[in-house]
């Protein structure tokens, strides 16, 4: 996925200038995380609860035409922010997910901003996507309205070799934004109802969560990510709120065992958005 540009099924996306190009880890966020659209049925309700957390075993049966969206109590007009937007891939899911959804979208880096703007106004909700050029925790203290969703795939490396070009490094290295700061800024900006979600690496989930507990933040929902059946999770996805709750327990294998195909599950997932495989 490092081309210039990535096309799905009702959007495409420009990515010459980006920090960080199309990766599972959007696509997988974008499609997972609760866009408040009402529907009888949610797209994470496909995904059943495995108390082991490790793996799910495809089940047997056809997959339906289109994945369906979230069953949610918010609005059906949410406003949403994608923090840290890059090339504007989940801003873009969002608002194919719920067409009343009003769409803020945050990005620092100069040439990841270009590539968003220029992907929001080529697309049919270019009238609902905003994106705003600026510092989120800047953002956070200087912005009146409040969000029912945030949504971020924040920065994640803490303590590893920074690298070459400073905008991939700084969209990979949590200086430029660390869990902290994207927590603080999100307790600023959401509504009393309203969720977080991010993805994060594995061995990251309780560094971000603990960082989170002084803040008020609980975890709702829980996804965990493997490249392929049988082999450990490498990414874990947190919807976040406030208020202890249970915590609904998933795992998604994006492969099968054999390494040749999308499982099942996966593959219903993003349905509504990868052109069809020829």
């Amino acid at each position: 996925m490092s081309q210039s540009f990535f096309a799905f099924q009702h959007f495409t996306i420009h990515q010459p200038q980006a920090a960080m190009k199309v990766g599972t880890d959007g696509v997988t966020l974008g499609a997972w995380f609760d866009v408040g659209a009402p529907s009888p049925q949610s797209p994470h309700s496909l995904l059943e609860a495995d108390p082991s957390a490790s793996q799910i075993e495809p089940p047997h049966r056809k997959a339906p035409e289109r994945a369906p969206v979230a069953t949610s109590s918010a609005p059906s007009f949410p406003r949403i922010l994608d923090v840290g937007t890059g090339t504007g891939l989940i801003a873009l899911m969002a608002a194919q997910r719920n067409p009343k959804a009003q769409i803020d979208a945050v990005e620092i880096d100069p040439g990841s901003c270009a590539d968003a703007r220029r992907n929001f106004e080529a697309s049919a909700w270019s009238s609902r996507l905003h994106l705003i050029e600026t510092d989120f925790t800047l953002y956070a203290q200087q912005c009146s309205l409040r969000y029912e969703r945030i949504v971020s795939n924040p920065p994640y490396f803490v303590d590893a070799l920074r690298a070459a070009d400073t905008a991939r490094s700084n969209a990979r290295h949590t200086d430029s934004l660390t869990y902290e700061a994207l927590l603080r800024g999100a307790q600023q900006l959401l509504t009393p109802t309203g969720s977080l979600s991010v993805i994060l690496p594995i061995d990251k989930e309780h560094d971000f969560t603990q960082c989170g507990l002084p803040l008020g933040w609980f975890v709702r929902r829980t996804l965990r990510l493997s490249t392929k059946q049988g082999v450990a999770p490498k990414r874990i996805l947190l919807e976040l709120g406030r208020g202890f709750a249970v915590p609904q327990q998933a795992a998604l294998a994006l492969r099968t065992a054999d390494n040749l195909h999308y499982t099942e599950e996966y593959q219903k997932l993003v349905d509504a958005f990868y052109l069809p495989q020829t």
